[in-house]
């Protein structure tokens, strides 16, 4: 209520004022919720350019000199997985988005990524995802957001697995018996 009341006060006029109040009330604006996987896919492009930043960040990272487009790599196919969702998990779509999963890992190998390193780039891209969800927060379908979150990181895991195997794969050392 914008009005205050001072004591003692007409018992009508506080009447008349909320039945006033209550009559004139001004509706809230609706805003349109979405899933989780419709702020990645609009932000998407921001979210490859905060996920940049955040790389170029960690001096372990930043050490390896790459350009841009070597250091963004398959990002917009990760995202374009998690955007898809659960139709990622289709055994043709699986397969190319791990078999490039696989590639990268070897890529992040011959081009001087340790593993610690290799998984830094999967914490900051879930980071920068919940970042992103955080600032869009009013937005987001909340009924969803948990469930929506779980398989966000579950696939970023699992292809994150896949680019540590790609990257094992490259080691042609013996192994010890």
């Amino acid at each position: 209520m914008d009005d205050f009341i001072t004591k003692p006060t007409d018992i009508p006029e506080l009447i008349s004022s909320i039945q006033k109040k209550l009559t004139e009330r001004k509706k809230s604006p609706q805003v349109a919720t979405k899933r989780l996987t419709e702020i990645i896919s609009e932000h998407k492009q921001q979210i490859v350019e905060d996920w940049l930043a955040e790389m170029e960040r960690v001096p372990e990272i930043a050490r390896v000199k790459l350009s841009r487009d070597e250091r963004v790599n398959h990002l917009p196919e990760v995202l374009d997985a998690l955007i898809r969702g659960r139709e990622a998990e289709d055994a043709k779509m699986r397969t190319q988005v791990f078999a490039a999963a696989a590639v990268h890992g070897r890529n992040r190998r011959q081009q001087g990524y340790d593993l610690p390193m290799l998984l830094e780039e999967a914490r900051l891209l879930q980071f920068v995802i919940s970042d992103h969800t955080r600032r869009n927060l009013l937005q987001v379908e909340i009924s969803y957001l948990v469930g929506d979150m779980i398989e966000m990181a579950d696939l970023v895991h699992r292809l994150f697995q896949e680019s540590v195997r790609g990257y094992l794969q490259l080691d042609t050392r013996p192994q010890a018996a």
